[in-house]
């Protein structure tokens, strides 16, 4: 979903002042004779101005302030302030802000500023820096609203003033906990910490966000901002035609720009996001039983690790080949040690479902069924909902290797009973390679037993389970680039909208390849829309 309108916070996210807002604090307070440490001070900074001097006051007193004592240190805070924006040389925009701006704007989006300052102050800053010309669209200060951060209030005004009704359009920006906050409670899409103002990343970390970065410049490779980058036929860069990597977009190019701790809360939670994502593209969910474990390294590790973790050593594997991949699943089989029957299919047409009831009725010492949905070497789609109902009527766990159908051709682990499936971020979903995940019932994942150290579902899972993390090194920037690329999805439509353009691509390769004389080996009902 596009993003509409951006709500920045002003001192210490977007404006510089040289610690001013600390300092003038203290020495406002000190007229009554509060001396509050820096601790206490941060834990007010982004309220409105009258409520954070308030609780100053209350925390030095014990009881709440006299109003002629709040209104006389308000009032020398603000002339402080308004004597600082005006006058200092250490007052300027933080990095890259105004070309960040500049960017919004020319991708359509509302830029506003909300403060915990009033419109006096507020006015000083903008004229000072020039912003109200043509870089910011509107203003909203905390004495035109009820109720200021944490509160959402300046947020729906922002959104008001802009005509924008959908907070899931909207982002926010600060660099304090009341900052994300507000954005919280506004049910902001972005709730974008900034750790280079007054509190650190640790600080910020501990309260609600979808992302905390250390300056405004990495915003575009966050926010979901301008038009698909490559329409059908547009040819104007390369584009890659491998069956592995493919042409990404410069979003999500530059969603890898950044580094990520593999145990930071931010990565873990990025992590647990992508896994509920990726299990609703399968239309189930964790509440439904399923779980989402992702794999380093590229699709055939999840293949790899899914048949060695859930086929046991007493198990046999009916392995359905009508292609390459079909023949790879019957080689990791064999070096698996994994009893196996192989069920030999003509590859330019479709797994009739009737030989795989046939294999199982010839060989009832099968337990297991691997299947190719989307045979890549010819793009022959198998009926894997036949192929499930199969299955399940003979009582056999179905795997699935859907590596170049996820995301774009329409998948359901439960009605097609499906019990576990591999793919991989750099197929249908357009992200890059590194990256592969299981899809399985938790029942099947708790029982499974790996053959291998570090390609094991079921060891990975319960590391998931217990801290949320990767048991190895996580490819951190891959995972980064999936959630953009899980954007970006939803921004063409879904699996539907993606197909859709995968379709018209085909389609028209197909008619200019007619005619300049060839032929199809696939009959046109038997093809997929994934070239």
């Amino acid at each position: 979903m596009h993003v509409d309108l951006v709500v920045f916070d002003i001192a210490g996210t977007t404006v510089h002042d040289g610690d001013a807002v600390h300092r003038c604090l203290a020495s406002a307070v000190a007229i009554v004779g509060a001396t509050p440490s820096r601790a206490a001070i941060n834990r007010v900074m982004g309220m409105s101005k009258p409520l954070a001097i308030a609780s100053l006051l209350r925390e030095h007193r014990g009881i709440p302030p006299p109003p002629g004592d709040l209104q006389r240190v308000y009032a020398e805070f603000e002339s402080n302030m308004i004597k600082h924006y005006r006058t200092s040389p250490d007052v300027r925009e933080t990095d890259g802000a105004a070309a960040v701006f500049g960017w919004l704007r020319k991708h359509g989006v509302v830029i506003a500023l909300d403060t915990g300052f009033a419109r006096a102050i507020t006015d000083v800053i903008i004229e000072r820096l020039g912003w109200a010309r043509d870089l910011v669209d509107l203003t909203v200060s905390s004495d035109e609203v009820l109720r200021g951060r944490p509160h959402p209030d300046m947020v729906y005004r922002a959104m008001e003033l802009a005509g924008v009704s959908d907070p899931a359009r909207v982002a926010k920006v600060g660099d304090t906990p009341a900052d994300l906050l507000e954005g919280t409670a506004a049910g902001c899409r972005f709730v974008i910490g900034v750790t280079a103002g007054s509190h650190t990343r640790e600080e910020l970390a501990a309260h609600p966000h979808t992302h905390l970065i250390t300056t405004l410049r990495e915003l575009p490779a966050i926010l979901d901002v301008g038009p698909i980058e490559r329409a059908p036929g547009d040819v104007s860069s390369p584009l890659l035609f491998t069956p592995g990597p493919l042409t990404t977009s410069s979003a999500i190019k530059q969603a890898m720009l950044r580094d990520v701790g593999s145990r930071d809360r931010e990565f873990i939670r990025l992590v647990e996001k992508v896994r509920r994502r990726l299990l609703a593209l399968a239309g189930v969910s964790d509440a439904a039983g399923y779980e989402a474990v992702l794999i380093q390294g590229s699709g055939t590790y999840a293949v790899e690790a899914m048949v060695g973790t859930f086929v046991p050593k007493s198990g046999r594997l009916l392995v359905i080949d009508n292609g390459a991949y079909g023949a790879r699943m019957r080689e990791m089989a064999h070096i698996l040690g994994i009893d196996t029957h192989v069920r030999q299919l003509p590859p330019a047409q479709p797994v009739d479902p009737l030989a795989v009831a046939g294999a199982i009725g010839d060989d009832p010492a099968i337990t297991h069924v691997a299947a190719i949905h989307c045979e890549t070497t010819t793009g022959v789609l198998n009926p894997i909902g036949q192929i499930g109902a199969v299955a399940r009527d003979a009582g056999r766990t179905l795997l699935v290797d859907a590596m170049s159908s996820f995301g774009a051709v329409e998948i359901d682990l439960e009605r097609d009973h499906i019990d576990a499936l591999a793919a991989s971020a750099n197929k249908c979903l357009e992200g890059v390679p590194g990256c592969a995940f299981v899809l399985a019932r938790r029942a099947l994942i708790d029982a499974g037993v790996g053959r291998s150290l570090s390609l094991d579902v079921a060891a990975q899972w319960r590391g998931f389970e217990r801290d949320g993390q990767f048991r190895f090194t996580p490819p951190t920037h891959v995972v980064l680039a999936l959630d953009r690329a899980l954007d970006e999805l939803e921004r063409e439509g879904g699996r539907r909208g993606r197909a859709a353009r995968y379709r018209a691509n085909r389609e028209r390769l197909l008619d200019r390849m007619r005619d300049i004389g060839f032929t199809e080996i696939v009959a046109p009902e038997h093809q997929s829309d994934v070239i």
